[in-house]
């Protein structure tokens, strides 16, 4: 088998053999997604893809909050006992306060649904809560076998979730089942929860619930410090589909969703890749800026190298490669990509360097960055509203975040002094 194959080359045990492991695992994943959109795009309209992206935006804002960020500080203890009552304290308030959000989504009145870019998703709402309690059960579970090391599962996790998602959603797509794309997500994420949970089950051994109040305490730092930019960061990452739906139509949301989907699988696939090799690099030779900044400048050479010949052509002739790809119905999604190429290579590009924010203790500006997006990135979307235009707030807001990219990136740059 492939995977064999690929992570025998490693020493058993080693770091490169973990990371070889999640790498395959993950590109396995994202081939499954790949080969499968082609169909699942004439098998459904961008206006079902538009109620699937406002679905999951929701759902990854939830997931987010729903921790408090508990299951990040899963790593930290020294001892397995608290980890695992980090565990236990991450899955009690995912099934509270989902749980909690999903009565209030049930509450909420329809116009004020509709204000918030949620209207499309009608009775859909408590649903999304409960599919984000499994959504972050699947990351704290994945947190402990990350402890446990076991890769291998995790990897197989991965697998298993485009799979499933793929599947389902190609079967209830044949069978023309009304809001197939949601149930097959709703579905594979029920299915790698109680997967996960399985997996995972050696953590519940370990619970000491009469220390649960002590374990929050001593990780007050995750809620206090971290839920706030993890909430700023997702919100400001699904802001644009949600006010695409809004203010253009679940139509529109659809193909801006797509474009954005397939521009990203390359910083999926290779920048996540690069940016483990660049940290543990950079994190080597931080006392030497000469050499920290030559390594710099050869990731963003290689990336630009590798990246140039796809985002080019998709800025020349996107809107033709989409048809042809995708179908007919989907012209507009690759006319959106063709506007939004530049920006993705400029993301593509600098995203394994962002990381050097945090080992040259730049967080305060990484986090001043984040409010600076969150407010022109909505700013850029209603530009496109009132001239009635997408393509205009589009093209507003590549140039800015270009901008902002640049600006990110020179601070890391004028931080290594000679």
């Amino acid at each position: 088998m492939m995977w064999i194959k690929i992570t025998s080359r490693f020493q058993r045990g080693s770091a490169a053999r973990d990371v070889a492991t999640l790498m395959v695992g993950t590109a396995i994943a994202q081939a499954i997604t790949i080969a499968s959109t082609p169909l699942l795009t004439r098998l459904y309209t961008p206006s079902d893809f538009g109620l699937l992206a406002v679905f999951l935006a929701v759902v990854s804002v939830a997931a987010t909050l729903i921790t408090l960020r508990y299951e990040t500080s899963i790593l930290v203890p020294k001892e397995n006992t608290e980890s695992a009552n980090l565990v236990l304290l991450s899955l009690l308030l995912s099934a509270g306060l989902s749980v909690v959000l999903a009565v209030l989504g049930a509450l909420l009145p329809m116009g004020l649904q509709e204000k918030l870019g949620l209207g499309i998703l009608g009775n859909w709402m408590p649903i999304a809560f409960l599919t984000a309690a499994a959504t972050s059960v699947l990351a704290i579970m994945q947190g402990w076998m990350n402890r446990q090391k076991k890769y291998q599962h995790m990897a197989w996790l991965r697998v298993g979730q485009s799979a499933a998602l793929a599947g389902l959603a190609v079967f209830f797509g044949f069978f023309h089942s009304d809001n197939g794309l949601l149930i097959a997500q709703i579905c594979a994420s029920a299915c790698l929860c109680l997967a996960a949970l399985w997996i995972g089950r050696s953590a519940a051994h370990l619970w000491q619930k009469q220390e649960l109040q002590a374990t929050a305490l001593a990780h007050k730092n995750a809620p206090k410090y971290l839920l706030p930019t993890a909430l700023l960061d997702v919100i400001t990452l699904q802001m644009p589909v949600l006010l695409i739906a809004a203010w253009f139509g679940s139509d529109d949301a659809g193909q801006f969703s797509m474009a954005w989907r397939l521009l990203m699988i390359p910083m999926a696939l290779i920048g996540g890749a690069v940016g483990q090799v660049f940290m543990r690099r950079f994190s080597n030779i931080l006392e030497n800026p000469v050499l920290a900044k030559k390594t710099i400048r050869q990731s963003w050479l290689f990336l630009f190298a590798i990246g140039l010949i796809p985002f080019a052509s998709i800025l020349i002739g996107g809107d033709s490669i989409f048809a042809i790809v995708l179908g007919d119905k989907w012209l507009g999604s690759g006319t959106i990509a063709m506007t939004l190429a530049p920006m993705a290579l400029a993301m593509f590009i600098s995203s394994p360097t962002s990381g050097a924010y945090v080992l040259l203790g730049l967080q305060k500006y990484s986090f001043l960055f984040g409010i600076i997006t969150f407010i022109y990135r909505p700013f850029c979307i209603f530009l496109g509203k009132y001239f009635n235009s997408i393509s205009l707030g589009l093209w507003a807001w590549v140039v800015i975040e270009i901008v902002t990219i640049v600006g990110y990136q020179y601070l890391i740059w004028r931080k290594l002094k000679y």
